[in-house]
């Protein structure tokens, strides 16, 4: 039965897109799990003691959300990226493992800020990887789009232009955030928490829109 599948599909288990799937959301799910296992509990003595590891904890916490919802973003992200390819080959392969090399220093890039809040340079690294992450999202759709034969339809020039411009969006943030963390470190914390939730609300208007448009 699996046999005549692949005849009838006309794709070699090679190209099968279906099993890039499987490993980003195996490694999306590990990364999505170590965010939460870095918060750990203390072994305090008194109520003070677990009151300072509270205030603490909140800044890990929100940490821990953005890097949580950007992993998140990411990973719907392709998922509907991937919605579009009918087949992959080696250069996709390999964009998609090096995005999930990239993603893959998430927790890392949280644990470090979470541990050394103050200092720039940590703040600094964790926008370089938000950066990197977001460009390399860029690169991989840019990719994708533009090969033909990879695809199961072909995306207009209207749609492309339009979610191009959102997928900028980030990446730029970030790359502002990173240069500013040594001057502005609390506003560089703030563009890194609210950027995703900004891209899903800008990428969600586009996707009504080209709708309201077909439909």
């Amino acid at each position: 039965m699996q046999e005549n599948d692949e005849q009838s599909s006309g794709i070699s288990p090679q190209y099968d897109p279906m099993r890039v799937l499987a490993l980003t959301d195996g490694v999306f799910a590990i990364i999505m799990t170590i965010l939460v296992l870095e918060l750990h509990v203390p072994v305090v003595s008194t109520n003070e003691e677990l009151k300072t590891w509270g205030v603490a904890l909140s800044y890990k916490l929100l940490l821990y959300f953005a890097s949580f919802l950007l992993a998140g973003v990411y990973w719907v992200g392709h998922r509907s990226l991937f919605s579009l390819v009918r087949r992959v080959n080696t250069g996709l392969l390999w964009i998609n493992i090096i995005f999930l090399m990239i993603a893959a220093l998430i927790p890392v890039g949280a644990s470090l800020l979470g541990q050394y809040p103050r200092m720039p340079l940590a703040l600094r690294a964790y926008g370089v990887l938000l950066f990197l992450l977001a460009a390399w999202r860029l690169v991989m759709y840019l990719y994708v789009t533009s090969r033909h034969d990879l695809l199961i339809r072909t995306v207009s020039p209207r749609v492309k232009k339009r979610v191009i411009a959102v997928m900028i969006f980030a990446p730029t943030l970030f790359l502002i955030s990173t240069i500013l963390s040594p001057y502005f470190p609390k506003f560089s914390l703030i563009l890194y928490v609210i950027t995703p939730p900004m891209f899903i609300t800008m990428i969600t208007l586009v996707n009504r829109t080209e709708r309201a448009h077909t439909g």
